[in-house]
């Protein structure tokens, strides 16, 4: 797994495409969302957009990110290989 950090309040992980990366993506989105009032909707999410991106895809790598806006909104965004 490899975390970078814009400064800017997004994150982003990469994850292997395999079905491990669902639960450990879900483990990094609560530790990043920590406090916020939308965090258990937005883990929810993110783990139906990862697990999507292995059940359709055979992408060996999996990018998923985060953005927190200065309202309190949140981005998600995950990115499979195409394959």
């Amino acid at each position: 797994m490899r975390i970078y950090s814009s400064g800017k309040r997004e994150e982003t992980v990469v994850l292997p495409g395999s079905e491990a990366s669902v639960g450990e993506g879900r483990r990094w989105l609560r530790k990043v969302l920590v406090g916020h009032a939308r965090r258990d909707d937005a883990v929810l999410v993110l783990s139906e957009l990862l697990t999507n991106g292995v059940v359709h895809s055979r992408s060996a790598e999996l990018r998923a990110s985060v953005l927190v806006e200065w309202d309190g909104s949140i981005h998600l965004k995950v990115a499979d290989q195409g394959t």
